[in-house]
């Protein structure tokens, strides 16, 4: 990641990514404006978080199916990356303070939340 400082798109979805690997990410590619991270089972809110912090550009994320990223992971990814406005978590457990946490987000458009386990969205 840090021979590629200028990348704004990166698609690892599906792959053997763990929360360590998109730390090193993020730090090193902070101009990052979309992240598709969907089915990386071994990211949690440690690498949300990372992200948050060192990619305040991002514009869409795709966590669907990562689920053990958590509310908290998502409550950090709100307030670091103020412009988003594609977010796809579909089938992660976000919890109320997750789902409030989106409410902050003024450039949303899409906003995936489908089969996510909160009970208030069923």
């Amino acid at each position: 990641a840090k021979h590629c400082p200028r990348l704004t798109y990166l698609d690892v979805a599906e792959q053997a990514v763990t929360s360590e690997g998109v730390r090193c990410l993020a730090e090193g590619c902070r101009d990052l404006r979309q992240l598709k991270l969907s089915y990386c089972g071994s990211v949690t809110g440690v690498g949300v978080t990372a992200v948050a912090r060192n990619c305040p550009q991002l514009q869409s994320i795709n966590i669907s199916w990562c689920c053990e990223v958590g509310g908290a992971g998502i409550h950090e990814l709100a307030g670091g990356c103020p412009q988003l406005g594609d977010v796809r978590l579909a089938h992660c457990n976000l919890g109320n303070a997750g789902v409030m946490a989106l409410t902050s987000l003024n450039h949303i458009t899409q906003l995936d939340l489908s089969s996510c386990t909160q009970s208030y969205l069923h």
